[in-house]
């Protein structure tokens, strides 16, 4: 009985070491081989885009500065920044700084006025009668009531430019030390201060700004591009543009002006660009936001591709290591185009061969 025991213990001790050793070998071979499995890659069909970034920045496309048609002091605003206006509201209201000479010209405009209306108004008077008893025809009694209503109208138009340069309310719709929004907008900058002086807008003089309102409607990028990517660009052409602030979001723009001056900046010919955009809904754009323009030069879409980093060049070949059985083969390959991560497979390399990765 103990020589059977002895004996099936040494059959187990023997078989434990051919496993030991048949393990041991298979191990060695696999090492032998170079074969792992861990970090492999299969082709993937993507679409695979060559982009060009240009920076820049986002203007609106109209601002127009505000402009008063008098000279004096800015009195009060009647807006703030951020405010939207519609052609016509009420921006500013200025006080009159008038010379002397302004004011006896101002004087001397009331009292011709006022004796031309007196005159007028004594034919008015006298002529009315006169059309009351058919004295006279409708055309002419017309043509003296036209007269008086003008006289009359200058005479108030003299008391009021006169009360202006004098510092006195006035009465009247059309004030000349009222400033108004010449169109609808977005109140973009307010420049000065009350008290501040203000220099009328005449042939002489651009005048000063008082406001500065800007159609946020549209916007446009203003960028600059390399020599070599300008020859890529054409009028019409469609560009995505992406706000630094906002930069989940993206808009089409389309390419209005290519400039064909170039300026040359540390050392590098750039040429002047602008694409124009309507401004969507849910996104919010101010005057000088920085942003990207995406110049797509190529694109494929649905092309077999890998990682390029699973590919390796020699001169002007490049080749990947295919699985062949429990081996690496050294295999070449013929590439489309690249957008640096992924790179396009044209041939010798099936979507069920495994590649070795890296």
């Amino acid at each position: 009985m103990n020589k059977n025991k002895k004996r099936r213990r040494n059959f187990i001790i023997i078989g434990i070491c051919i496993f030991v050793v048949v393990l041991i070998l298979l191990v060695g071979h696999r090492k032998d081989t170079g074969v792992s499995l861990d970090n492999t890659k299969q082709l993937k069909r993507k679409t695979i885009e060559i982009n060009k970034y240009i920076p820049g920045n986002l203007y609106p496309v109209k601002e127009i500065e505000v402009k008063s048609s008098v000279s004096g002091t800015l009195e009060e605003y009647y807006v703030t920044i951020g405010d939207h206006v519609k052609a016509g509201d009420v921006i500013a209201k200025i006080r009159m700084t008038p010379v002397a000479s302004q004011l006896d010209n101002a004087m001397k405009a009331v009292n011709s006025a006022r004796i031309q209306l007196e005159a007028t108004t004594r034919n008015y008077q006298r002529d009315s009668i006169l059309f009351v008893q058919d004295l006279l025809s409708e055309y002419d009694f017309g043509l003296v009531q036209s007269e008086y209503m003008l006289r009359k109208e200058a005479y108030i138009s003299s008391l009021n430019q006169l009360a202006l340069l004098e510092g006195k309310p006035t009465s009247g719709n059309n004030l000349l030390n009222v400033v108004t929004a010449p169109s609808a907008g977005l109140v973009s900058d307010l420049p000065l201060k009350e008290g501040q002086s203000i220099v009328e807008r005449s042939n002489y003089s651009d005048g000063t700004s008082i406001a500065q309102i800007a159609q946020i409607d549209y916007f446009i990028f203003k960028g600059k591009v390399v020599e070599e990517d300008v020859l890529t660009l054409k009028h019409g052409m469609d560009i995505k543009v992406v706000p630094s602030a906002i930069d989940t979001i993206s808009v089409t723009a389309t390419i209005k002006k290519i400039s064909t001056l170039g300026k040359l900046e540390q050392g590098i010919m750039k040429y002047d660009i602008e694409a124009i955009f309507k401004v969507p809904e849910n996104l919010t754009v101010y005057s000088g936001f920085s942003a990207t323009a995406v110049l797509t030069i190529n694109r494929k879409e649905d092309v077999p591709s890998l990682p390029e980093n699973c590919l390796s060049f020699s001169n002007d070949s490049a080749y990947v290591y295919k699985l062949n059985g429990d081996q690496w083969e050294k295999t070449f390959v013929m590439t489309g185009i690249s957008d640096g991560i992924d790179i396009e497979i044209v041939n010798y390399v099936s979507e069920d061969d495994v590649i070795k990765g890296k």
